[in-house]
């Protein structure tokens, strides 16, 4: 699902899932705001998970991916690092920093150009197919849709759409 999965492209174009993020603000009792964010990031392979969508997204991990076993510990200790320097980043200088991961995640979508299929899971909005042009302002997904109209995805189920 856009904007969670963390997806990585093999050589021979196949797209697996490498882990997942998940953020959700809450607020305190004083109504000052709180952002939870969980990560997940697959070490070894999950081969033996069972798929329960024939769509998903084929599970891999950091040692089938890159050849070495990641420790766990030092897994989290370098996402927690690169997490806290971009929150440290978000706080001085707002901004620039979100133009800055606007333009990293452009630079790293996988679909960008192709056909795709978005299927919006937690609305009532129809599913639309289209080509996947990028990132709008606020860092949702574009998508060209086959009317000509461009469309903003803040969430949804992102599929490449095989044309012939």
């Amino acid at each position: 699902k856009w904007p969670n999965d963390l997806v990585i492209e093999s050589g021979s174009g196949q797209i697996s899932k490498l882990g997942g993020v998940l953020c959700e603000r809450r607020h305190t009792a004083t109504g000052e705001a709180r952002l939870i964010i969980g990560v997940g990031i697959n070490s070894k392979t999950p081969s033996e998970l069972p798929r329960t969508d024939s769509n998903a997204l084929r599970p891999a991990g950091i040692a089938e991916v890159f050849g070495v076993l990641a420790d766990p510990s030092e897994l989290a200790r370098e996402v927690l690092a690169k997490l806290s320097a971009w929150l440290d980043a978000l706080e001085r200088d707002s901004a620039s920093t979100v133009i800055e991961a606007k333009r990293l995640v452009e630079a790293r979508l996988k679909l960008v150009g192709e056909s795709v299929a978005v299927r919006f899971v937690d609305s009532d909005r129809p599913a639309i197919e289209g080509r996947m042009i990028g990132l709008d302002d606020a860092l949702r997904l574009v998508v060209l849709s086959d009317d000509g109209s461009r469309v903003a995805c803040e969430a949804g189920e992102v599929q490449r759409v095989r044309q012939g």
